[in-house]
Parts: structure tokens; C-alpha cells; sequence
């Protein structure tokens, strides 16, 4: 449920804001049951106040929500400026986000799925491998939902991908990429010979993967303002304000 105030702005909360939120969300387990936001516009600027109340499964901290919802929130003000907002010669900014949790579904042990990309004779060093890597998460209490490990021959290069279920700070993931790359050459080094010299790490956590969603929709959040702009409840609401499309 999506609620506007005023209602007037709903279509454009809608259309530039609320659907990508929701999409970015729904892929961490995290379902936005009710939203509300209140449009503050102020001079050239149209502030907007968020308030949710979200479900969730995996554990994510509500902090650790907050902080991916006001990501995706900074990114989709900056696209909706540029694109519609562009139109009326007016500045989206968010004021605030308030997060709220239902109810907090039981936890349960983290699965650690590992996927597989190697030539035939080197998928059983491969799976050794991200064995090795998911003890060692496991010690360390890491929440890692995916690991995969990618051996290139051509290349002498082995690629390690982690998702992470929350979010970490960039320390953090500085940190875990090196022991990693630590780990990955040991156990290069005693599974073969001649390992591969170079391991390169990726790790993907909430807010990597939420705005990497929003980013991939942002091409059509252009024609989104465009239609918008041209509908007359919508010049209507501009013009209260003084805005008129620009030619």
C-alpha cells in the first residue's frame, strides 16, 4: 500500500520512486508492506519523507535497511531531477527515511549455496576450493547466501564471488577480500602446481545488489517523466507550484 500526501504527487511517487524501492527490496527478502511518503516541495526543491513497514527473513539489521533504502532513494532523486524534474526546472532530495519491522520472521541457518565455473578437469579443484572457503566463512560467522569460484586455464585467473546477506562496511570488505585471496592461493598451491597468480574477490552485499537493480531500470525512468510530464493532472499540481515545462 502506498500512501501520498498530498495525493496529488501520487502518480509521480509512484512511477519514479515507490515501484523501484519495492523491486530493489523484494530479491533480499525484504517485503515493503506499507508506504508512505510526504511530498515537502520548497522553492525549486521537492523534499520527500519516507516511512515503511517492512518484513523481512534473512536477518538483515533495520539499520542495515535503512541505509540500503536511502541508497536506492539518493540514486532515484538524482535520476528523477535529471529526467523529469530536468522538465520543470525543480530538485527532488530526500528529507527523511523511518523504517519500521513488522515482525521479524525466524532465523535460520545461514544455506551457503557454491556455484561451479571451471573446464572439466578443474571443477573438483574448484568445489575443493569453495569448500575451503565456506569453512573459514563459517568460522568467521560470515552470512554468505552465495559463493562462486571460476577458474579460467586460458587466463591463469581464478574469480571468487560472495554475496553477502548484510551489509558490510568498506573495512570490512577490504578485510574478507584479502583473506580470501589469502586462502584461494594456499589452496591453489596445494591442490596444483602451477596455480594460477591471480585471484580477484568480489563481494556483493544488499546495498551493492539493490542499486545495481535500480541502476539497470534507470533507462526507463526517462521515458516514465516524459509520460508523466504530459499528463494534465500532473501540469496541473506544476503549475500550483509555479513550474512550467521548460522548452
Amino acid at each position: 500500500m502506498l500512501i501520498v500526501d498530498p495525493p496529488g504527487y501520487y502518480p509521480i511517487i509512484d512511477k519514479l520512486f515507490a515501484d523501484k524501492l519495492r523491486e530493489a527490496l523484494e530479491p533480499f527478502g525484504i517485503k515493503v508492506l506499507e508506504m508512505g511518503v510526504r511530498v515537502i516541495p520548497q522553492g525549486s526543491t521537492i523534499f520527500l519523507d519516507f516511512t515503511m513497514i517492512v518484513e523481512e527473513d534473512e536477518g538483515i539489521p533495520v539499520g542495515s535497511i535503512k541505509t540500503v533504502v536511502e541508497g536506492i532513494a539518493e540514486k532515484l532523486c538524482t535520476e528523477a531531477t535529471s529526467t523529469f524534474g530536468k522538465l520543470y526546472n525543480v530538485k527532488f532530495a530526500i528529507n527523511n527515511v523511518s523504517i519500521t519491522e513488522k515482525e521479524k520472521k525466524k532465523k535460520t541457518t545461514p544455506q551457503y549455496s557454491l556455484v561451479v565455473d571451471a573446464p572439466e578437469e578443474l571443477k573438483p579443484i574448484a568445489e575443493r576450493i569453495g569448500k575451503g572457503l565456506i569453512i573459514r566463512l563459517k568460522e568467521l560467522e560470515i552470512p554468505v547466501s552465495a559463493l562462486i569460484v571460476s577458474i579460467s586455464k586460458k587466463n591463469k585467473r581464478v574469480d571468487v564471488v560472495l554475496k553477502i546477506v548484510k551489509e558490510l562496511t568498506q573495512y570490512e570488505k577490504d578485510s574478507l577480500k584479502e583473506m580470501i585471496i589469502e586462502k584461494t592461493r594456499a589452496y591453489m598451491k596445494v591442490l596444483l602446481k602451477n596455480y594460477p597468480p591471480h585471484v580477484n574477490v568480489k563481494i556483493l552485499d544488499p546495498r551493492d545488489r539493490a542499486l545495481a537493480i535500480v541502476m539497470r531500470r534507470m533507462k526507463d525512468m526517462r521515458q516514465e517523466a516524459e509520460e508523466l510530464a504530459e499528463r494534465e493532472d500532473i501540469q496541473m499540481i506544476m503549475e500550483a507550484l509555479g513550474k512550467t515545462p521548460l522548452p
